[in-house]
């Protein structure tokens, strides 16, 4: 599996700029792939509902009620990055900070969005568990339909 670094490095060399050896080198790139790379990837995790990052919780209601609109209250666990019945997708993702040029800026997001929406093919063609019964299991019936989520 790549690393950070690994990935940051990737990130950079489609910008044609210096690559890094570590998140905390003394260097413009390092310190902007430090800052960013966290909301960056957690962005990319909520742009779309990928197979590998589900997790089934079940929550227990607060003990204090809404004050308005529902009936219950439920805290999400630490980890969760989105709910599935939520759409919040994060569109800021820009190279500008590195190269200073609009039109690389503007090439690095269409890019992001073409390998995006690749990635989004291959986690939609590996099927998805839906039965409850089976928690996070690789185990899907033969006979279930695949859609495309694009």
């Amino acid at each position: 599996m790549a690393s950070t670094v690994d990935i940051c490095n990737g990130a950079l060399n489609q910008l044609g700029a210096t690559t890094i050896l570590s998140l905390t080198e003394d260097s413009k790139n390092a310190r902007l792939c430090n800052s960013r790379f966290t909301q960056v990837r957690d962005a990319v995790f909520r742009s779309h509902p990928w197979n590998c990052l589900q997790k089934r919780v079940e929550l227990a209601a607060d003990t204090t009620a809404p004050a308005w609109g529902f009936s219950y209250a439920y805290t999400l666990p630490a980890d969760c990055l989105r709910l599935l019945r939520i759409l919040d997708y994060d569109s800021n993702y820009k190279a500008f900070a590195v190269t200073s040029n609009n039109q690389t800026a503007t090439n690095m997001y269409n890019l992001f969005q073409d390998k995006l929406k690749d990635a989004r093919f291959v986690d939609s063609t590996e099927g998805q568990n839906l039965d409850q019964d089976l928690g996070m299991s690789d185990q899907i019936d033969a006979s279930t339909f695949i859609n495309s989520r694009f």
